[in-house]
Parts: structure tokens; sequence; C-alpha cells
């Protein structure tokens, strides 16, 4: 389990304990702010509020073309072509280059930019990676990594899509996107993570934007799985309140979708 510390707009002195990829929420935890992600306990929970996730998780056990061998057959071409598009690899990213990606995607896409308190909140359990091509970034990822399970999951896919002046430049980053998930298992099971969440699942969903998410990241085989978060009820109510005082304010506490895209993330304190 991995905990974050993420200061109110009171101030540090006023946190919300965020902890991620733990079995189950602990019973202490009930009577303060905490807020658990991706639990692997389905179960309800006196003191929190649960919140059913789905998520699609990659076995990186196996060798790393038996991983490649449980893509589908558009994503593996699409991976072929980025191999062969004279892209470079990174993952040695400074904090202030991940947050100016998301910024760019951010007013892209028309979501609230994240807020570098929160960023900073997680820099030290983060692993950022990126595919550029003649000094350009294409996309950029960002995960967070429990060593003590071999567990990893997902937080930003920012790809530059709306950066691209036709459809080629498209395409390619297209290409790219899919070959930086391919590398990314791949440095991630280099570092001993044995399972990678991708972050999240809209199962179910008739949002055409989200099925078209779901088709991507079925592209990559997996097991789709049902999680949970949990909220403690001091933080839930305090969230509520916190929304109506601010119902005014459009972006209050609005959450970032699941990826492709900048995610997972709270941009702040009061955000779920």
């Amino acid at each position: 389990m991995l905990t974050f510390k993420i200061p109110s707009h009171f101030g540090v002195w006023i946190a919300a304990k965020y902890r991620w990829m733990a079995d189950l929420p602990l019973a202490s935890d009930a009577f303060g702010f905490a807020h658990y992600f991706h639990c692997r306990d389905t179960r309800e929970h006196h003191g929190f509020h649960r919140e059913v996730k789905f998520t699609k998780i990659i076995d990186l056990r196996p060798s790393r073309d038996e991983i490649l061998r449980q893509f589908s057959g558009h994503t593996r071409t699409k991976i072929k072509h980025g191999a062969h598009d004279g892209m470079r690899f990174s993952s040695d990213i400074p904090e202030e280059e991940l947050l100016k990606v998301c910024a760019l995607f951010a007013e892209d896409n028309g979501l609230p930019e994240l807020e570098k308190k929160v960023l900073d909140a997680y820099w030290s359990g983060m692993k950022v990676t990126k595919l550029s091509r003649d000094n350009r970034t294409l996309v950029m990822h960002s995960f967070i990594i429990d060593e003590s399970t071999g567990r990893a999951c997902m937080l930003h896919d920012a790809a530059m899509f709306r950066r691209a002046d036709d459809l080629s430049n498209r395409n390619t980053i297209g290409h790219a996107n899919r070959y930086l998930h391919y590398l990314d298992m791949l440095y991630l099971k280099d570092l001993g993570v044995q399972w990678l969440d991708l972050g999240g699942y809209a199962r179910d969903t008739t949002d055409e934007h989200l099925q078209r998410v779901n088709e991507f990241k079925d592209g990559f085989g997996g097991e789709l799985v049902e999680m949970s978060n949990y909220v403690s009820l001091p933080l839930f109510c305090y969230r509520k309140l916190s929304h109506h005082l601010h119902r005014g304010n459009s972006l209050e506490g609005r959450n970032l979708p699941p990826g492709p895209g900048v995610r997972a993330l709270p941009r702040r304190f009061t955000d779920g």
C-alpha cells in the first residue's frame, strides 16, 4: 500500500491520506480524512463510502514476447509502426516537465490543470516515461509503484494529438502511444513489477469517448477486475459540503476521466 498526504486549502496541517492499492481500508482511517484507491476488497466497510471501480490488469510475469502476443493484432501493428518511426524512449523525466505536458493536454482538451502541490505529494512514488521525436514530446505516461506487492498503477496518459498539424502526425502519435504502453510494460517488468493496472475501465458505459478508451485498453489484453475506492465518512461529508458551497465553480471537485488522458491524480484536497 502506498500513502500520500494531500494538503487542503487550509494548509498542510489539515491533509487527507490518499492510499493506493491496499487490500482493504484500515478501520482506524474511518475517523479521519482518508481516500483509498484501487483496493482489492469489494465489500462494504463500516465508516467508509464505497465506490465501485473497474480496471484492466496486465500480467507482466510472462516473457516479453508472451506479453506482446496478448495484444490484439491491431495493437501489435500500431506498435510495430511506432518502433520504426525513429522515436526515443526516456524514463528520467523531471517533475516540471510532466506538469508542463499535463497543462498542455488539459488546455487542449478543456480539462482543469493538475495542481503542483498535489503532484509534489505524489512525486516520490512516481515513475514517468515518454516518447519523443526530433526533440518533441509525443506522449507521456506516469505511474505509481508499490514495490512491496509488485503492483503499478497508471496515473497519466497525455498524448499530444491536438498538437498534431495533420493526419499523418496524428497517426504517428497514435502509434507512439501504443508503443509507449508496451515499452512501459517492459520497463516496469525490469523494475520488478508483476501486475500493471491501466488506471480504470468504464464498464457498461454509453459514452462514446469512454467506449473508445475501453477499446484502446482492450487492445492490450489483460483481465477486467472489479475493485473498490473507499472514502472515509468524515472526508465524504467534507467534500459534499465543499462542493455545495462552491457549486458555482464548475471545476470544483471535478474528476479527470480515465485515460488515455490526464487522469487519476486529484487536483486538490476536495477531489475524489
